[in-house]
């Protein structure tokens, strides 16, 4: 098991034998994950190291545990955002919650598990698994893929935790303290 982001990156680096398959985390956007697909299909060295797959589709009942089983060779790699930016997204989509305040809507949260849920409980580290992050998806990528002539979609430029108070922003940093121990422990401060 890996300790940081950057330790995760490092030791995943892509094997010969290894396949891919690239997958999307619910609340977290999915453009990069497309570029992602498209440089395995266009990279020479990858275009056969890579299966085109989906975790959207919820009526299948497939998931990443049960794609792990059926598949042991293969290693899944996916794009996420920092808990602000999953947090104000979720807020400002969400038909009954953008209703309410950014401030309220976290205290309201935090007492919801199924929206507390940090992405490492859903989605443990192990070979199988990379993990790219959205705000660092150029220099993730590079340390993961050992290549430079991927084209990205650069993320908004947003600081979204100042769109939140010091009561939400402490709120935040206490409920998803493993997952920012882990992908921005730059961000716990």
């Amino acid at each position: 098991m890996t300790y940081t982001i950057n330790e995760h990156l490092t030791n995943s680096s892509i094997a010969e034998d290894d396949i891919f398959m690239v997958f999307g985390i619910p609340n977290n956007k999915i453009d990069n994950l497309q570029l992602i697909g498209r440089w395995f299909k266009r990279n020479p060295e990858t275009h056969f190291k890579y299966i085109r797959g989906s975790l959207r589709d919820t009526s299948s009942k497939l998931n990443l545990q049960l794609l792990k089983t059926l598949y042991p060779k293969v290693r899944f790699i996916t794009a996420i955002d920092n808990p602000w930016c999953r947090i104000y997204h979720i807020h400002h989509v969400h038909p009954v919650f953008n209703k309410i305040s950014l401030k309220n809507f976290v205290k309201l949260i935090s007492s919801l598990p199924s929206y507390c849920v940090n992405l490492l409980d859903l989605y443990p580290p192990d070979k199988s698994i990379i993990f790219l992050r959205n705000e660092y998806i150029e220099t993730d990528f590079i340390k993961f893929s050992k290549s430079s002539n991927a084209v990205f979609t650069l993320p908004e430029t947003i600081n979204y935790r100042r769109l939140f108070d010091k009561e939400s922003n402490d709120l935040i940093r206490l409920i998803y303290q493993k997952d920012l121990s882990f992908f921005y422990p730059e961000l716990l401060s």
